[in-house]
């Protein structure tokens, strides 16, 4: 069964999504990020699907996402030498929210985000301290350098067993054939089952 990513545009059986360690990975790697950042961090990633019609290779997604992980997770900001402001995870998931509402195609780095993200910053800190808390302005020097991506880290099996888990209830039981004669037992679990699947989803 083919299967099409409705964010990414990838198309490929489920099998191989379940079986792809890239795809495993990515997984892992959204449900480590900060829980208000998870949802939106999909959709951004989505952003950097090279052109129309042509999927997003999981290997540059988590690449991707390393990147979006090690940016976010930074306390101050510049941008063109502007200063440095003081940033929270807070206005980080708003910046996000904002780029994936203006849906800018095909993005070639985070810069898009960052200028954001810098934007917003800089208003709150207009506002006073209390707007952004007590973050440090220790940022690093310059904006021409990119993003370094996090260095991967060794899973736990614990960790690898839940991005399988989450993996599988996001894709798996969405799509498996339904027998032909159900039970009222069977019915009633597939009922809730697609209630928990569209709650997760929506």
């Amino acid at each position: 069964m083919k299967l099409i990513c409705p964010i990414c545009g990838g198309c490929a059986s489920l099998e191989a999504w379940q079986s792809d360690a890239d795809a495993r990975n990515f997984v892992v790697g959204i449900t480590n990020l900060p829980p208000d950042l998870q949802k939106c961090a999909i959709a951004y990633i989505g952003l950097f699907r090279p052109e129309k019609g042509r999927g997003l290779a999981w290997a540059k997604a988590n690449k991707l996402l390393s990147e979006f992980a090690a940016l976010t997770a930074l306390t101050s900001v510049n941008w063109d030498g502007s200063g440095v402001k003081p940033i929270t995870a807070k206005i980080w998931k708003e910046a996000v929210e904002a780029v994936v509402e203006r849906r800018p195609t095909q993005l070639k780095n985070h810069n898009y985000l960052k200028h954001t993200a810098y934007d917003m910053a800089a208003k709150a800190a207009e506002k006073g301290p209390d707007t952004y808390g007590s973050a440090s302005t220790t940022a690093p020097a310059g904006d021409s350098q990119p993003v370094k991506p996090v260095a991967p880290r060794a899973y736990s099996e614990k960790e690898k067993a839940r991005g399988l888990e989450i993996f599988n209830r996001l894709t798996g039981r969405l799509f498996q054939p339904r027998q032909e004669v159900e039970t009222e037992d069977q019915k009633r679990k597939r009922m809730l089952d697609q209630v928990e699947d569209d709650r997760i989803n929506s």
